[in-house]
């Protein structure tokens, strides 16, 4: 859809991604789905995020859904990766 953006990161493991999750809630962000549906959305600071994960292929792409038009979307991957330690 225009307007959103997504990353893929590799290398995620299963423990990876459930860790993640665990970390936006722990945040303060609004978490559904899991690591075991392949499907999680979060939600917080006016930030909407969907992650898909692929167990098999040890992937998790990230897109952003909905942020306030003055964030760039940079910046909420940039978040994410020095929060996590993701790289593309």
């Amino acid at each position: 859809m225009k307007g959103m953006s997504s990353k893929t990161y590799h290398n995620v493991s299963p423990q990876k991604a459930q860790q993640l999750l665990d970390t936006a809630r722990q945040r303060g962000a609004q978490v559904t789905g899991s690591v075991e549906s392949g499907s999680a959305e979060l939600s917080g600071f006016d930030v909407k995020i969907r992650a898909l994960y692929d167990a098999n292929a040890q992937t998790l792409t990230v897109t952003i859904e909905s942020k306030p038009f003055f964030l760039p979307a940079e910046t909420v991957f940039g978040e994410i990766e020095k929060n996590s330690g993701l790289t593309t």
